[in-house]
């Protein structure tokens, strides 16, 4: 088989290389170039790395150098911080009154508005119920059975009646209102819907049941009576409050006691 290959000699006899041997320096000439070319090709590659490395190692220098100055800016704490306290509730004293000062009218003044203020106190205050009354307000408030009721005088369930009146505690103040169906004027369910602004203020409550507890029971009837109260100390004043006693013997208030 013929080889397509031409002969170098040929090709170099057929150029401007005609005559021409490659000799020995000839071929150092080749490897010194090949030589030169590589060292200028490999040149490139490692100076990359060394820009790269320089770069990276700048900036992990950078962020160190962050790091320690805001380490070095911030306080420095010592020991276990203390949690958030709660404000402490002040315990309630009494303050002293002002002393009275004979050449200053403020003094006076001072002194008028402290009695004023106790007397307006008083007018607020409701009578107290003795320990029977209050056991027996307890206990009727938690299930509404009359039994509870039953050794009272009429002016114990009055006083009764109008602490739940007073409290605003209107569906006890209907239980201690009479089961009679004869007196009966409305249902519970009624007496529930009545507006709030319908009924009276605890602060009405004290005025118009003013010296209540201070009454005499009057009995009219067999099954009936009232207490007589003075609210304003003068004959005008002189109120009657409507009892009813109920089948098993147990004293009720009247529907719309007030007479």
């Amino acid at each position: 088989m013929k080889s397509n290959k031409i002969p170098v000699r040929r090709l170099m006899d057929e150029s401007v290389f005609k005559d021409k041997k490659f000799e020995e320096n000839h071929k150092q000439q080749v490897l010194n170039r090949i030589s030169k070319n590589e060292q200028n090709i490999n040149w490139i590659p490692k100076t990359l790395n060394v820009v790269f490395s320089l770069i990276l190692l700048i900036s992990i220098g950078y962020l160190l150098s962050d790091q320690l100055i805001e380490v070095g800016d911030a306080p420095v704490q010592q020991g276990k911080p203390e949690s958030p306290q709660p404000p402490r509730e002040s315990s309630t004293i009494a303050a002293t009154p002002p002393t009275k000062n004979s050449d200053s009218p403020e003094g006076d003044s001072a002194e008028d508005d402290d009695n004023h203020a106790d007397d307006s106190t008083s007018e607020d205050i409701l009578f107290e119920l003795t320990s029977e009354e209050q056991l027996a307000y307890k206990r009727f408030a938690e299930d509404f059975d009359t039994v509870h009721l039953k050794n009272l005088e009429p002016l114990s369930i009055a006083k009764l009646y109008v602490q739940a009146s007073y409290e605003q505690n209107f569906e006890m103040q209907y239980e201690l209102m009479t089961d009679r169906s004869e007196s009966i004027m409305w249902d519970k369910e009624y007496d529930a819907n009545i507006l709030l602004e319908d009924r009276a203020s605890p602060e009405e409550v004290v005025s118009l049941f003013t010296n209540l507890e201070e009454g005499e029971f009057i009995n009219t009837e067999e099954h009936a009576g009232f207490i007589k109260f003075n609210r304003t100390n003068d004959a005008e004043g002189v109120m009657g409050f409507q009892m009813i006693q109920n089948e098993d013997g147990v004293w009720q208030v009247a529907f719309m006691p007030l007479q």
